[in-house]
């Protein structure tokens, strides 16, 4: 399974699920502070959903799956169809009723619980795509985020009819910008949608929309999610002008019903992988809803919930990422004893890494990925308690960043102790995911921002750090040339009270001396003093504590 790496990457042994669960004694993975927020239930389902899912849709079935889709793009459908019709009954008939109940209210979960329960799902495309429906990682998160985002943020209406809707389901799409489908140029996307006086009716306005379309084998009906500046047309111009830019933004939700599509031109552009990506061209929709059902939250809190969006696609997309590379490793390390002594053997033993070399390098994958799982709950936790401060943001920057090019490297290093023939047919599912390590890292362009905020917190660290050092270094001096003068005027003294009567001896009061005032120079640097100490997964950026000023 990917939930867990065996403890011992120096051995070729082959190992029990237990080895590879973080939830059981011998788990490795997961911090205390993360079960705790479980309920024995859930813990127990957690084990049903990690034994099913290792039982009835192993690592090998899941590379056959992506490799008869690749081998057999021109007949998708029928592919779809034989993997859905065997593993569907599968499901149908080995899954336990009441693991079918909790899987269906997922999205019910706090962000801590899901964030483990997606570390368990993910690790199988086929699972994702017999239970769920989406096929690919991008299709499965932002159904997550968008249902996410609804739950938190919309009406009693909006939720029962796309979260918690028996009869219908939705797969949600978000609109980006054409010309670089970055995630930051949402802002520079034209739309205005206007209540007209007919309150049953919408007007939508744009340009062109940029949204990837993914294929969803269950029947489900697209509902697209645009980032819009909201206009009110009962408002004069004097008055519009006068509310900020910043509550202007909202999202709304539009469904793909037949008069949306008709109004539309929907164009594919071009294809990456599983994903493709269709332009969409409209210029004035009038649409068949009032602006209270299709308005996501109210007006005013656009831009924060686009933050929330961008936070929480980040960690579902690190989390899942880091798991499919934790399989590839398992998987790698469950095939070496048999694999390695057939690679080993002439005339290809020149063609693969000695053994001593992948022992090592294996050892150093584990070591970088178990920092990356750490980074991941520590997104976790910042998410939930909604801290903003320096490492909140880094460990974010890092989950963007740093997450998707470590994983690569180890899918890299995957790849070249698959170079066999007898490893071709897995080669695709590492081909994918390296995709998916390519285009999450291009989804917008926060890179640079990140890598600036990043060298400007280091930078303004530095320089906090040098101001209090020549604090200390000049009130030390100061000390030292006033010591000098104590020791002057004492020595001054000493002789004048020898040479006078001892009945004479009203010492005089001493000058102060520096040194409290170094000290407390010191302690103002290093003091604790109105701040809090906040546990926190063990991350470099925040070493166990972080301290947050109080509010």
């Amino acid at each position: 399974m990917a939930v867990g790496i065996s403890k011992r990457p120096d051995t070729y042994s082959t190992f029990t699920l237990k080895d590879l669960d973080p939830l059981l004694e011998n788990g490795n993975d997961i911090p205390t502070f993360l079960l705790e927020k479980f309920s024995i239930k859930n813990l127990n389902n957690c084990d049903k959903l990690r034994d099913f899912i290792y039982k009835h849709f192993p690592e090998q079935k899941d590379m056959e799956f992506i490799t008869d889709l690749k081998n057999n793009e021109k007949i998708r459908i029928s592919i779809l169809n034989k993997w859905s019709n065997q593993f569907s009954t599968i499901y149908k008939n080995n899954c336990p009723q009441e693991l079918k109940f909790f899987l269906e209210n997922l999205i019910r979960l706090d962000d801590y619980q899901l964030g483990l329960i997606l570390n368990i799902i993910s690790s199988s495309l086929l699972f994702c795509f017999i239970v769920f429906g989406s096929l690919g990682i991008e299709s499965f998160i932002d159904n997550i985020v968008a249902q996410r985002l609804i739950l938190k943020f919309g009406s009693s209406s909006q939720i029962s009819k796309y979260v918690f809707n028996n009869q219908q389901n939705y797969h949600f799409l978000f609109g980006t910008n054409e010309k670089t489908r970055q995630g930051s140029d949402l802002l520079n996307v034209r739309c205005s949608i206007k209540s007209s006086q007919n309150k049953n009716e919408t007007i939508l306005k744009g340009h062109k929309w940029f949204v990837p379309s993914y294929y969803f084998y269950s029947n489900s009906n697209p509902c697209y999610i645009l980032f819009i500046i909201n206009e009110d047309i009962k408002l004069s111009s004097d008055e519009h002008s006068k509310i900020p830019l910043k509550e202007q933004f909202s999202l709304v939700l539009v469904d793909n019903d037949k008069d949306f599509e008709s109004k539309i031109q929907k164009l594919q552009v071009y294809k990456e992988g599983l994903v493709s990506y269709d332009e969409l061209k409209f210029n004035s929709i009038s649409l068949s809803y009032s602006i209270n059902e299709i308005l996501l939250g109210t007006n005013g809190n656009g831009l924060s919930i686009m933050h929330y969006k961008t936070h929480m696609s980040r960690l579902f997309y690190s989390i899942v990422i880091v798991t499919n590379t934790q399989n590839t490793l398992n998987y790698i390390m469950h095939q070496a004893t048999y694999n390695l002594e057939i690679m080993l053997q002439p005339p290809k033993f020149t063609k693969i890494i000695k053994t001593d070399n992948f022992k090592e390098s294996l050892s150093q994958n584990y070591c970088e990925l178990k920092l990356l799982i750490s980074y991941c709950f520590a997104m976790i936790f910042d998410l939930k308690k909604k801290n903003d401060n320096e490492n909140s943001n880094l460990n974010f920057a890092i989950g963007k960043l740093m997450i998707p090019q470590k994983c690569e490297s180890i899918i890299n290093w995957a790849l070249k102790i698959m170079e066999s023939k007898i490893f071709l047919q897995e080669n695709y599912k590492l081909l994918y995911l390296k995709g998916v390590f390519y285009r999450f890292q291009s989804l917008d362009q926060s890179n640079n921002y990140l890598l600036h905020y990043i060298g400007k917190s280091r930078i303004s660290w530095f320089l906090r750090i040098q101001r209090g050092l020549k604090a200390i270094k000049k009130k030390e001096d100061t000390f030292e040339n006033n010591e000098e003068k104590e020791n002057i005027v004492s020595k001054e003294y000493t002789n004048d009270t020898c040479s006078k009567p001892s009945s004479c001896c009203n010492f005089p009061v001493v000058p102060k001396s520096a040194n409290s005032t170094t000290i407390s120079s010191r302690s103002s640097i290093f003091s604790r003093e109105g701040i809090k100490d906040v546990l926190r997964p063990l991350t470099p950026s925040n070493m166990i504590y972080l301290t947050t000023k109080h509010e």
